[in-house]
């Protein structure tokens, strides 16, 4: 599916959009995630969901040519979900990249910890046949859970539906 989602859209449109919330990061934590708190854990925000996030980015439109971006940490303490003890967190809880690509198209990224009462996952690739749209129910799109449309394709006609597993992992 991605690979003919990206012939479908080549050369490469004006824009692609990012957003995600992380399941880690947010205002409250648990024993199991305790060591996500700590940004020398290796296991963070960045490293994780904003890494596997940015790999299919790049996978499906290319490398960024230019980019910025900010990485920020807004909560500094965080409440244990059954104690209520209130800790330290040095990990990051908000990551915003924009860029051009290799092709000329922009992208913007932004990644937040916690959860979403929303949409968890969302990518939207605007081109000239159309449009595509990746949602999931989780921040941990990788594991399963994603559905594709596309809106607006001038091209074969995109149904709606969900990633088998042997695609989405699950």
């Amino acid at each position: 599916m991605i690979r003919t989602s990206k012939a479908q859209l080549e050369p490469a449109e004006p824009s692609a959009l990012q957003q995600q919330s992380g399941w880690i990061g947010g205002a409250t934590y648990d024993d199991r995630h305790a060591y996500v708190l700590d940004v020398t854990s290796g296991a963070t925000l960045l490293s994780i969901p904003f890494g596997h996030s940015v790999d299919a980015l790049t996978m499906v439109l290319g490398e960024f040519r230019e980019v910025s971006a900010l990485v920020e940490n807004l909560r500094p303490e965080v409440t244990h979900v059954t104690s209520g003890a209130v800790t330290a967190k040095s990990a990051e809880d908000q990551i915003a990249v924009t860029g051009v690509l290799e092709s000329g198209a922009v992208a913007a990224m932004h990644i937040r910890g916690g959860t979403s009462r929303a949409t968890a996952f969302h990518w939207e690739i605007n081109g000239t046949e159309g449009d595509l749209v990746v949602k999931a129910d989780q921040a941990q799109w990788w594991y399963g859970g994603c559905g594709c449309t596309a809106p607006g394709a001038r091209t074969a006609p995109w149904p709606n539906f969900r990633f088998p597993p042997a695609i989405s992992g699950r």
